[in-house]
């Protein structure tokens, strides 16, 4: 989704390549793309410059050409590109170096400011995680949570790691009694940790202090997924149920099926 919400880009895999397109919202009509290679990429973009992966090399991306083209990349930043996230300000985004017997070796962080063009503010490793991260979450100047569901018995480290170097604050994510942590989703002032027991899937809406703020329930196969903002929290899953809260007010829509 672009930043001022009038445009979009959809993807679908095509064998080894992602058909993109280019949607207009406002017009309400669609363009081809072209198909290209993406491994991972920032989940909103300006309207026009997308930042995309591809193992190890980052791309801002001019998504109103024909077919996509490189505007500006960084290539061998040492392993494989796993998340990326993005502002108007900022860039980061996470890599995966492993040793060579393929083993985990650690998660480093990379932060780039973009005013006259990105320009990198520092490295970073994710301290403390055990093995290849289960889950991750990024904000665009570079707050990280990234952790797994099991840890190995003996490792010495918690099943959860937290890097917190812009602002000073780790967020408790516990995982209820006898539910899988499958997810979490940062924002700035919010987190939402996503949970599944059997056919019930949850999400948790918590502030900076880690407190519970909300509880999204479904139940059915298919899981959440969870859009946040900093005025609003969106979950819906593929069954088209959704539910979008205000973050300024604490009202709840439902958004009924049609």
């Amino acid at each position: 989704m672009s930043t001022q919400g009038d445009r979009a880009l959809a993807l679908a895999r095509r064998g080894d390549l992602w058909r993109l397109s280019r949607l207009d919202l406002v017009e309400r009509r669609a363009t081809r793309g072209g198909d290209t290679e993406l491994d991972a990429w920032a989940p909103t973009y300006d309207g026009e410059r997308w930042f995309t992966a591809v193992r190890d090399t980052v791309s801002m991306v001019d998504t109103l050409a024909a077919e996509p083209r490189s505007l500006w990349r960084v290539s061998q930043v040492g392993g494989t590109v796993l998340k990326l996230a993005v502002d108007a300000q900022h860039l980061s985004f996470l890599v995966l170096h492993l040793s060579p017997g393929q083993d985990f070796e650690r998660l480093e962080r990379w932060s780039y400011v973009l005013a006259g063009g990105p320009t990198l503010r520092g490295r970073t490793n994710v301290p403390e995680l055990v093995g290849t991260p289960d889950a991750l979450a990024l904000t665009p100047d570079g707050e990280v949570v990234a952790g797994r569901t099991a840890v190995p018995e003996g490792a010495g480290a918690g099943p959860w790691s937290y890097l917190a170097p812009i602002a000073v604050r780790r967020f408790h994510l516990p995982s209820p009694q006898g539910e899988e942590r499958v997810g979490a989703v940062l924002g700035q002032a919010w987190s939402v940790t996503r949970f599944q027991k059997g056919e019930l899937h949850t999400a948790v809406l918590r502030d900076l202090a880690g407190h519970a703020r909300a509880t999204v329930e479904f139940s059915g196969t298919p899981p959440q997924v969870v859009r946040l903002s900093e005025e609003w929290c969106a979950v819906h899953d593929l069954f088209g149920r959704v539910v979008w809260l205000d973050l300024t007010s604490g009202e709840v829509h439902r958004v009924p099926v049609v």
